[in-house]
């Protein structure tokens, strides 16, 4: 793009890192980076951000992390992106350590940032109940703290539906044993028969 007389500058980087993200090209997604680096540009939040998008949508959360923890100023953006990711690349107990340890908290849970609370709640991986639903009870006592009556009410519907889930999963496991020891039991019953005459 600089070969062709495109000037380099804060929008076009974001720009260029979107596409990344886009087409799940790190190493591209790299190549601005150290074009940053090398150039000495430092950028403001929006461009950190579109970094730290880059990385955590490609999955590579130690530059994710590196980049995030080095950030002179972080906005809600940049923690819901951070959490967010942890809990889908990393852990969730992972996600959690930061959403509980952040004053990026505070951003993600007032009124005016319900948006920003809401992709962090759209975006944590959902397929095992058992490990989301401390994070979310972690999510709603914050959401409680806040006052944010709107977002309490989102995560209780939420917390209730993956309880029913998780009852009803567990129900079907009982009822699978239950099953798979009653079919044990009529085998033993048959093997164990007299033959007939």
């Amino acid at each position: 793009m600089e070969k062709s007389g495109v000037e380099m500058n804060e929008a076009t980087l974001v720009t260029t890192l979107s596409a990344c993200v886009s087409l799940g090209d790190l190493e591209m997604g790299k190549k601005v980076h150290g074009f940053m680096e090398s150039r000495g540009i430092k950028g403001g939040i929006p461009l950190n951000n579109a970094l730290l998008d880059m990385y955590t949508k490609c999955g590579c959360m130690s530059m994710a992390r590196r980049l995030f923890d080095e950030m002179p100023s972080k906005d809600v953006i940049s923690w819901t992106s951070i959490v967010s990711s942890a809990a889908n690349w990393v852990s969730l107990d992972e996600a959690r350590k930061l959403f509980n340890g952040a004053t990026g908290r505070d951003l993600v849970l007032t009124d005016r940032n319900d948006q920003w609370a809401e992709k962090l709640i759209e975006e944590m991986p959902y397929k095992n109940a058992k490990e989301i639903l401390p994070f979310l009870a972690s999510l709603l006592g914050a959401c409680r703290t806040h006052r944010n009556v709107q977002m309490v009410k989102k995560l209780e519907k939420r917390i209730t539906k993956l309880e029913s889930s998780l009852a009803a999963n567990q129900w079907e496991d009982v009822t699978e044993v239950r099953r798979r020891t009653k079919d044990q039991g009529i085998k033993k019953t048959l093997s164990g028969a007299a033959p007939l005459k």
